[in-house]
This record gives structure tokens, C-alpha cells and sequence, in this order.
């Protein structure tokens, strides 16, 4: 499951701290040991995650705010409010905003529970992506969707992208697809981008210009910086000479500006140029 790039980042550095030779007296720790333990220090006696009061008080506010006829402000500021507490019972909890009848709570309860790194929140979303009606005609929808199941970066959720792939020829859907199977990066996201070429050029290149574009970003973000560009017949030759021991970076790779900024535009990632002159991957906007 998604977690952003700082957080998985600081439980690694702890082992450096205790395992490497202490520093000679007067010499500053190393910025990673550092780090690890003034890390260290800050959670000693802090409870992970939201205390039970405030599940508790986030509980009530949502089942306030979908009981009756309330507002639909109503509504949206509860759900995302639910944004500051994941938790898995908050997650749940949201089940009655994706189901509500008015988009605009469904879109903001996607939102949320794309953010929230709790296990129950990307079962909400795929119970919601698999049953819920309004997706066969709400392009707009179905992409938010697929979008914030992406954000939870799962494996197990790949072929989901895949699935039916020409059923609905939307710009906004096939981008969704496509850039959300970037977001996992494991090898099986490349096999299905894979898929997604073969059966693109298996459509006599029917939607190859909606397409291509989004697939090279996504190749680029998972294998990095890349010479095949839209040729089929290079990617096809590239992936069989790696299918078999290709491995995935956890982090980002360096690729070009102009790539990276395609991605954390279209992602909510940090975009601001003077705050973040090499952002590869970071940013809590999934």
C-alpha cells in the first residue's frame, strides 16, 4: 500500500544509527543517523495513528452528516475532514459517500480514501469501483476511480487497470488507466503496460494517439529516462530482453524535467520549482 516517499524512508535509517561505530567526540552524527535519532526520540510514548476519541468523534461526524436531508457542504466537509484520521473504521465509515447519489461527495470521498493509508480505505474503493452503477456511464467518475485506487500503489491491483481496457475510450479513463498502473512500481505495472501496447496495436492503431503519450510517461516513471519513445517495435524487443529479471526501484528514478512535471502535475505532487528542485516522487498529494 502507498505510504509517501519520507515515511517509508525514516524507519530504514534507524538500523545506520545502531549499527554503525560511534563518531569521534566533537564530530557531528551523519545526517541519516541523525535523523534516525531525533526520530527516535520524537515518537517515544506517541500512540501511531489517531487516538480513539478522535475515531470515535469522526465517526459521529460522518454519520451526522449523512443522516437526514443535510447540505451537501455538509456532506463534503465531513468527508474530508475524515482525511485527517486514518483509520480503517473512518474508511469504512465513508462507504455511505461513495454511494451518495450527488457526484460531487462520491469525488470527494474517492479523494480521501485514495489518500488514507489504511487497508480498509482501498477495499472501500474497490468495492465501490466493482459495484457501483454509475461508472458504466460517469467518465469523470470512473477515472477518479481508478485514480484513487492507483494511489494506493498495490500490486495485487494491477490487472484491475487493464481489465476491459477498450470498453470505454475516454481520454480521461485510458489516462487514468495507464498513469495508474505508473503509480505501482513492481514489474507487473511494465507487464501491464505491456498488455496495454499489445492490445492498443491489436485495436489496427485505433487508439494509439490517446494512448502512447500516456504509456511512455508511465515506462519513464517506473524504468526511468528511455529511447523507445512510441515505437511498438522497440518496446516489444526492450521487453523481452528484460521481462525475465526486471526489477523496480522503490524510489523514482532520474528522468527528464519536463517528464517529471507531466507526472506531479497530473498526480497533486509538489510542483513548485523554488521549494523542489529535484522532486522525484515525493509530496503527500499521491
Amino acid at each position: 500500500m502507498w505510504i509517501p516517499t519520507l515515511l517509508t524512508s525514516l524507519p530504514l535509517l534507524a538500523p545506520l544509527a545502531l549499527s554503525a561505530p560511534p563518531t569521534a567526540p566533537g564530530v557531528p552524527l551523519p545526517l541519516p543517523m541523525l535523523l534516525s535519532v531525533l526520530d527516535d526520540e520524537d515518537d517515544e510514548g506517541e500512540e501511531e495513528g489517531p487516538t480513539k476519541a478522535e475515531v470515535e468523534a469522526m465517526l459521529e461526524r460522518i454519520a451526522e452528516a449523512f443522516k437526514g436531508k443535510t447540505e451537501i457542504e455538509v456532506r463534503v466537509e465531513a468527508v474530508q475532514a475524515a482525511a485527517a484520521v486514518p483509520h480503517d473504521d473512518v474508511a469504512k465509515a465513508l462507504r455511505d459517500a461513495l454511494g451518495d447519489k450527488e457526484s460531487e461527495v462520491t469525488l470527494a470521498a474517492l479523494d480521501v480514501l485514495g489518500m488514507m493509508p489504511v487497508e480498509e480505505a482501498l477495499d472501500e474503493l474497490l468495492r465501490f469501483h466493482k459495484k457501483d452503477r454509475r461508472l458504466k456511464k460517469d467518465n469523470e467518475l470512473l477515472a477518479a476511480s481508478f485514480k484513487a485506487i492507483a494511489r494506493h500503489a498495490e500490486p495485487d491491483t494491477a490487472e484491475l487497470f487493464t481489465d476491459n481496457l477498450f470498453s470505454n475510450t475516454s481520454n480521461v479513463v485510458l489516462e487514468a488507466r495507464i498513469l495508474g498502473l505508473g503509480m505501482i512500481r513492481d514489474a507487473v505495472a511494465v507487464e501491464g503496460l505491456m498488455d496495454v501496447l499489445k492490445a492498443t496495436y491489436g485495436k489496427k492503431g485505433g487508439n494509439q494517439p490517446k494512448v502512447m503519450p500516456h504509456l511512455v510517461l508511465s515506462m519513464t516513471v517506473l524504468i526511468g529516462t528511455h529511447e523507445n519513445g512510441s515505437n511498438k517495435d522497440k518496446w516489444v524487443a526492450w521487453w523481452n530482453d528484460n521481462k525475465r529479471d526486471l526489477e523496480i526501484s522503490e524510489e523514482l528514478p532520474e528522468i527528464p524535467a519536463q517528464t517529471l512535471r507531466k507526472w506531479q502535475i497530473y498526480w497533486g505532487l509538489e510542483t513548485d520549482r523554488e521549494k523542489d528542485d529535484d522532486p522525484r516522487g515525493g509530496g503527500s498529494g499521491r
